[in-house]
C-alpha cells in the first residue's frame, strides 16, 4: 500500500510507535512539522462515511475562528469515530474507551470550541453485532444520517 501510495502521489509515513494514539500522534507530529494548520483523523472501519460527511466535518471545523475541536462519535454516544483539530495539537488525542467524553474535556480544558457531527460516520465496526447492523441497513436499502 505504501508503494502504491507513494506511485500515486501521495506522502506516507510508516508508523515507528505502537498503537493508534501514538500513531495518530506521529502522523500528526510529522504534519505539524510540514506546516499542517489542521488535521482530520478519519478510522478506516467507517462503512458509511461520504464525501458529504467529511465535508461536514471540516466544515464545522472552521466554523470558528477559535481553536476547534469537531468530533463525530459512534452510535452509541461513548467513543469518538472521526476528528478533526485546529490546530492539529489543541488536545491530545485519547481513542479507545470513552473517548467522546475525554476528547470533550480536553477540549473544554483548552478552552477551544468544540462540536460534534452526526449522520454516516456515526457506524463504525467494531463487533460482530455491529457488521450485522451494517449488512441489515445495506439489505433494507436504508440510510445513515
Amino acid at each position: 500500500v505504501l508503494d502504491w501510495a507513494t506511485d500515486v502521489g501521495v506522502r506516507t509515513l510508516r508508523q515507528r510507535t505502537v498503537g493508534l494514539n501514538a500513531g495518530v500522534r506521529e502522523a500528526r507530529d510529522d504534519v505539524v512539522a510540514g506546516g499542517a494548520q489542521a488535521v482530520v483523523i478519519v478510522p478506516i472501519d467507517l462503512p458509511f462515511i461520504t464525501t458529504a460527511a467529511i465535508d461536514d466535518l471540516i466544515g464545522a471545523l472552521f466554523e470558528d475562528p477559535d481553536p476547534t475541536v469537531v468530533l463525530a462519535p459512534d452510535r452509541h454516544g461513548t467513543g469518538t469515530n472521526a476528528l478533526a483539530l485546529r490546530p492539529p495539537n489543541v488536545i491530545d488525542v485519547s481513542f479507545g474507551v470513552d473517548s467522546r467524553a475525554t476528547h470533550r474535556a480536553a477540549a473544554e480544558t483548552a478552552g477551544s470550541a468544540y462540536r460534534e457531527v452526526d449522520g454516516p460516520l456515526s457506524v463504525d465496526l467494531d463487533t460482530p453485532e455491529d457488521l450485522v447492523l451494517v449488512e441489515t441497513i445495506r439489505a433494507e436499502g436504508s440510510h445513515v444520517g
